[in-house]
Order: C-alpha cells, then sequence, then structure tokens
C-alpha cells in the first residue's frame, strides 16, 4: 500500500508530538497513542481528539445509589471499550473521572452519571 506525502507528514508530526517508547506496549497501544493520545504530567497516556481533551460520559440507574453508580461507571467503561479498546476502557485508569448521582423521587430510583476522559 503507498502511502502518500500528506500523510508520511502527518504521522512523522504524531511521532514528535508524542513520542513513546518502542520497546514497550504491545503495537495496537502504540498505534493508538500515536494517533490519539496525549501523556500527561501525571505519566498517564489519555484520549485527545484534535489536540482537545475527549471525556465519554454514561449513565445507571437503581434502586440502590451504590448499584445506580457503579452501573454508571460500568456503562462509561463498556462504551469505550467498544470504542477504543479494551486498554482504554478501564475506569481506575480515566483521567479527569467524577460520578455524580440524584435521587429521582418519582420514579424511585438513584440516577448516576460517569463522566472521565479514557487513560492508559
Amino acid at each position: 500500500m503507498r502511502i502518500s506525502s500528506f500523510k508520511r507528514a502527518i504521522i512523522a508530526g504524531a511521532v514528535l508530538l508524542f513520542p513513546y517508547d518502542i520497546g514497550t506496549g504491545d503495537a495496537e497501544a502504540q498505534n493508538y497513542i500515536i494517533n490519539y493520545g496525549k501523556k500527561l504530567a501525571n505519566g498517564k497516556t489519555c484520549r485527545v481528539v484534535l489536540g482537545e481533551t475527549h471525556y465519554h460520559a454514561a449513565n445507571g440507574a437503581h434502586s440502590r445509589k451504590a448499584r445506580a453508580k457503579a452501573m454508571a461507571i460500568a456503562d462509561w467503561s463498556s462504551f469505550v471499550v467498544f470504542e477504543y479498546g479494551n486498554k482504554w476502557g478501564r475506569w481506575s485508569h480515566a483521567d479527569k473521572k467524577s460520578t455524580k448521582c440524584m435521587r429521582d423521587k418519582a420514579a424511585g430510583v438513584w440516577r448516576c452519571r460517569a463522566v472521565g476522559q479514557p487513560c492508559l
């Protein structure tokens, strides 16, 4: 397959902007880092879109608050895994993450929202 000079320039720019150690990790993760990742000061490599912080949000609802929160986090993880792969979907690795829960008295449930930036 032939790569145009424009694509070559984009790849070269990405390598310069997002340096990584070729000796570590697998090829799939390295490809994501080159194309979509940004190394943060805290050592995490997180998803970016057009150079901007990229967040995902998800929701959960249940009669128990703890379960609603867990469902929101699981939904966040599931969507991120679907979009970017297993390595990005770990809530424990997400940056700028938060959860917020509110009681929906009319429905008799807790509604929670999980928001975070997918990171490796």
